[in-house]
């Protein structure tokens, strides 16, 4: 029996997802081979590609995307009742592709070494220890809310205008990389979310789009 090409596409995701298994649990080569090889070439590729658009391609994609699937499963909901089977080959096809770009593009980096072994951190778990950290910042940020409004139940107004905070955080990356040279910050890009309402509600700050290589923030 002759299988089909998109059949064949689609049974990738079989290996892949072994694939991807094994090297979460070795996050030395991740780290060596993907995410300070591979990965800052195709991040810097696409910062040179998108960085210098004002708005977010990644979440126009999505946007389209979403629209031209709904489009197609109404218009041919008679042929997907019909050809179930070919259908599922396709959805098949299409997860084993975007399952297989998601994980080049940026997602291997969820496998890679964690920050605390960069940082020559030594993790604590204890439960008196993280309370007392707790206690700790809770006590400076309430010292803080005071120092800069002279009223403790004022809320603490930013004085500084979205567009001057994007260009503080650059400015931030500039000193980190003079102590951690790792946190290098090339092409700097940042841009609103087409999407801020939502990841408000969702409680979200922001977040890379893994397709594109862009960084959205929350603009509300």
């Amino acid at each position: 029996m002759k299988i089909s090409f998109k059949t064949s596409v689609a049974l990738t995701i079989i290996p892949q997802i072994i694939v991807v298994k094994w090297l979460a649990t070795r996050t030395d080569l991740v780290e060596q081979y993907y995410s300070t090889g591979i990965y800052p070439v195709i991040s810097n590729f696409f910062r040179l590609l998108f960085g210098w658009i004002p708005f977010s391609i990644g979440d126009l994609l999505y946007f389209k995307l979403t629209f031209l699937v709904l489009f197609y499963l109404v218009r041919k909901r008679k042929h997907i009742w019909r050809h179930k089977l070919k259908f599922l080959e396709n959805v098949g096809m299409v997860l084993a592709v975007v399952y297989f770009t998601f994980h080049i593009m940026w997602g291997m980096n969820y496998y890679r070494e964690p920050l605390s072994h960069k940082l020559q951190l030594t993790p604590n778990k204890e439960y008196t220890d993280l309370l007392k950290f707790t206690e700790l910042l809770i006590q400076k940020t309430n010292e803080s809310q005071v120092f800069i409004t002279k009223d403790s139940s004022l809320a603490v107004k930013i004085p500084y205008s979205q567009k001057e905070i994007f260009n503080k955080t650059i400015d931030g990356y500039k000193h980190l990389k003079t102590i951690h040279p790792f946190l290098t910050y090339n092409h700097p890009s940042l841009k609103k979310s087409l999407f801020s309402t939502g990841l408000t509600y969702m409680g979200y700050a922001g977040y890379l789009n893994p397709f594109t290589n862009e960084p959205q923030v929350n603009d509300l």
